[in-house]
């Protein structure tokens, strides 16, 4: 009988202690898994943003990560961008400068597609274009300022075979080289540290830019955009218009 109501008591002790965290967790919700909100700050939410972005694609659960394209930038407004501020680029160029640092600067290969999307939400010339000039110009001028010859910038952001590839459309697809339209994958940056040190035969997969080319660069990608997606169509299919 003592064993009996040992075991009942331990079964019950446990049970209870379960039901309380379990609640616990529930109301608090601190990865913000079950949307009570009782509790408005949500600091685990932010240090495990990988994890998160698990879980929010779960409850999404998306036909596609195609479909989250039309959500690119939809918070953003045109003014906005022309108002980036490049303190910590200039804080990074300085302390590489003064730190005897090598320092490669390569523009992120974003898909089409989401380019695509960055257009209709701000516009290229704005978001895209000026930005590219505006790095290109600081990081000269930084180093005209401390006496030093301007760190090597790389522009894989281009319109190419690779960049403008047909993403899967169903989940169980895998892209060889995108995560989603926006994250490229390890076969894709291996490619670009190949290119970047030169150990690997990658034409026009990057251009090096400077002030002397930046305008002629644009206008060569602005030509080539229209032979590797379809405006018109990536706009009915994504986003409706």
């Amino acid at each position: 009988m003592k064993f009996k109501k040992w075991t009942f008591s331990f079964l019950t002790s446990s049970a209870l202690i379960f039901a309380f965290v379990a609640v616990f967790n529930y109301l608090v919700d601190p990865y913000r898994i079950y949307d009570t909100d009782i509790f408005k700050n949500k600091p685990r939410e932010d240090l495990q943003s990988r994890f998160m972005k698990v879980v929010k694609i779960q409850k999404i659960r998306p036909a596609s990560i195609k479909k989250i394209e039309s959500g690119y930038m939809a918070e953003r407004k045109r003014d906005e961008v022309s108002r980036l501020s490049y303190e910590n680029f200039i804080e990074i160029l300085t302390d590489s400068h003064e730190n005897n640092v090598t320092l490669d600067i390569a523009i992120s290969p974003l898909h089409a597609r989401l380019l695509e999307t960055m257009d209709y939400r701000v516009g290229l010339d704005a978001a895209w274009y000026e930005w590219k000039k505006q790095i290109t110009a600081v990081n000269e001028e930084v180093a005209k300022r401390l006496g030093k010859k301007p760190f090597r910038i790389v522009d894989f952001g281009v319109y190419n075979e690779i960049t403008a590839q047909e993403l899967p459309k169903n989940a169980d697809q895998v892209s060889p080289y995108y995560w989603e339209a926006s994250h490229y994958n390890a076969r894709l940056g291996d490619m670009m540290l190949d290119f970047l040190t030169k150990q690997g035969e990658h034409a026009g997969l990057g251009v090096e830019i400077t002030s002397k080319n930046i305008d002629a660069h644009i206008e060569n990608q602005k030509s080539l955009r229209s032979k590797f997606i379809d405006t018109r169509e990536y706009r009915r299919e994504v986003l409706g218009k």
